[in-house]
């Protein structure tokens, strides 16, 4: 069973204790992410463009993985948005959260990562997993929420990211690891 898909049983339903959690849904929720985005872009420094064709091309699209793209709303305006899917990894029947990403400091993204626990357990999931930069506001909710930081001689690699600066007038942001907002949605392995 290593590497098999878990269909998971998601439903409205799942939501149902709270109102502000959704399928996050490309054509309707369209013109509320295109605000989001603007906002999540302009918080972080380095970051993929997490762009509506985007997530059609890296979650929608791929016929062999089943994603399941889901949002935090307030005020008819999108918060946070989580991507999450399932699968045995060697026997173990594991939840990924593929990406999180969330405006700083608004809204409560607790609310979201709870209900992701709940589909896990309702799944009967062993465990769910993440990555997102240490130094990150995901970061510090995910800690909040329960989430703990697997020790380094666990990890089965190192992550390897590499930057080159092609010209000299380059941000020396670039080169900052800190910088930067990696997920694994901004790798294909998941």
């Amino acid at each position: 069973k290593t590497g098999k898909e878990i269909e998971l049983n998601i439903s409205d339903k799942t939501f149902s204790k709270s109102p502000k959690i959704s399928f996050f849904n490309l054509q309707t929720d369209s013109f509320k992410y295109e605000i989001f985005l603007k906002k999540f872009n302009d918080e972080k420094q380095n970051v993929t463009f997490r762009s509506l064709q985007f997530l059609q091309w890296r979650y929608l699209d791929i016929p062999n993985r089943k994603y399941h793209l889901l949002k935090l709303e307030a005020n008819n305006e999108i918060e946070a948005i989580a991507v999450f899917r399932a699968k045995y990894i060697y026997g173990i029947r594991c939840g990924i959260l593929i990406d999180l990403i969330t405006l700083e400091n608004l809204g409560d993204v607790k609310t979201l990562l709870n209900t992701i626990c709940e589909i896990a357990f309702n799944n009967k999931l062993d465990l769910i997993f993440t990555t997102v930069p240490s130094h990150s506001f995901e970061f510090s909710i995910l800690k909040k929420s329960r989430f703990y930081s697997i020790p380094q001689f666990f990890l089965p690699q190192k992550l390897a990211f590499i930057v080159k600066r092609h010209l000299p007038s380059c941000p020396d942001a670039v080169t900052n690891f800190r910088k930067w907002f990696l997920t694994f949605g901004d790798y294909d392995i998941f």
